[in-house]
Parts: C-alpha cells; sequence; structure tokens
C-alpha cells in the first residue's frame, strides 16, 4: 500500500516542439539530469532546438548522464559537454524519452507532433530515479 504524500503533486500536458521546448528550457534551471529512452527522434524532432539546448546547457555547465540505444552510439548526439553516456541493446530502443529532473519527471513521446507529460513529485521522480540506476549499472559504456 502506498503512504500518502503530504508533498505538492501535479501534472501537465505539453505538445509539439513549443511544448517540448519549455520542458527543456525549465531544465536549464537546474544544476543535473538524467535522461533514458531515447532513440535518436529528439535531435531528429527538435532540430535547431536541441543544438540550442545543448549549447545553453554547457555554458551553464549542467551536468546529465544518459542512456541511449547502441545504435546512437556514433552520432552526433553523443558530442556534447557535461554528458555521460551509456548504451543498450537497440531492441530496447523506445520512441519516448524520460527526462528526470528536481522533483520532475518528464516523459516525451517522440511521435510527429511530440507530446510530453510533466510529473512534478518527489515521490515519483525519486522512484524513476531508482530505475534509472538500475538502468544505468546494467547499460554499457
Amino acid at each position: 500500500m502506498f503512504k500518502e504524500s503530504k508533498e505538492k503533486e501535479e501534472s501537465d500536458i505539453f505538445r509539439g516542439r513549443k511544448g517540448i521546448k519549455s520542458i527543456l528550457q525549465d531544465i536549464l534551471n537546474y544544476k543535473e539530469y538524467v535522461a533514458f529512452g531515447s532513440s535518436g527522434r529528439f535531435l531528429e524532432i527538435m532540430k535547431h532546438d536541441f543544438e540550442i539546448f545543448q549549447k545553453q546547457k554547457k555554458e551553464l555547465k549542467i551536468d546529465a548522464r544518459v542512456i541511449l540505444s547502441k545504435s546512437s552510439k556514433n552520432t552526433e548526439q553523443v558530442k556534447i559537454a557535461f554528458t555521460k553516456f551509456r548504451y543498450f541493446k537497440d531492441e530496447f530502443s523506445s520512441p519516448t524519452t524520460t527526462f528526470i529532473y528536481d522533483d520532475k519527471t518528464a516523459i516525451i513521446v517522440w511521435s510527429e507532433t511530440p507530446i510530453a507529460t510533466l510529473i512534478i513529485s518527489k515521490e515519483v521522480a525519486d522512484s524513476y530515479r531508482n530505475y534509472f540506476e538500475l538502468l544505468w549499472k546494467e547499460a554499457t559504456t
């Protein structure tokens, strides 16, 4: 049984590149994040916004750990400052990316018009962070 939480919890839905861009801007307010699940669609769909995000991330010295599919290993996407990468088998790639930062979890579906759910909950973020740590230990360099 789950214990009742007294913390503030909420969620929002973001649609389209503009919506995803607002999540990326929010991530820039924090010193670190972890992410997993992208199969390269982030760069493909967000294009210029991806590059701007990475440039700002570098300027702000935001640390990241990211787990990608092995087929992404030698792409431009992995030449990013302040980011450590690990990889999992392509068979586990996903059309989604999950970002965990502070008490927030953003789950982005990379469809033609991307859509994201942002959950603000320390308990949920901690749960996803624990899951990320498990994946990180199993992923390869």
